[in-house]
């Protein structure tokens, strides 16, 4: 099995892989990092509903 950062799914050259550490910050910081989250996410759960389904 392979492991990929959130971010860097699926390889390609243009996505930036780094996704902050809220952790210690301000609840804004927190707020801006659940967007980064939940964006890749749901960028990434059609790829792989078509890939695996």
């Amino acid at each position: 099995d392979k492991s990929f950062l959130l971010g860097a799914w699926p390889m390609k050259e243009t996505r930036k892989c780094d996704i902050k550490d809220p952790m210690g910050s301000t609840l804004k910081t927190y707020k801006q990092v659940y967007k980064i989250i939940n964006e890749h996410i749901d960028r990434i759960i059609p790829e792989i509903r078509e890939y695996y389904y």
